[in-house]
């Protein structure tokens, strides 16, 4: 999308055309972070960052589940191991 130009109003106010609000998805009440950016401000959705954030810690995500996962599939294997030999089996 091309940049839609914009006035700020007296107390400080902006506001989002229809049409840019459309392309992000906004609706009213909505939550929304403002940030600055070099020497601009950056308006994003909640939504956007929270997928922005997830994108940029997927590269380090283990790659068999999450710890939690991996902590809970050992105990059951313990768990296994310790009934087969209380069992008499092995």
């Amino acid at each position: 999308m091309t940049a839609i130009r914009a006035k700020l109003g007296a107390q400080g106010r902006v506001v989002i055309p229809a049409s840019v609000r459309a392309a992000v998805g906004l609706k009213p009440g909505d939550e929304i972070l403002i940030s600055v950016e070099d020497e601009g401000v950056r308006i994003a959705t909640v939504l956007a960052n929270l997928r922005r954030a997830q994108a940029i810690a997927r590269p380090f995500r283990p790659k068999r589940g999450s710890a939690v996962d991996q902590f809970l599939a050992s105990r059951r294997r313990e768990a296994l191991a310790e009934e087969r030999k209380r069992r008499g089996g092995f």
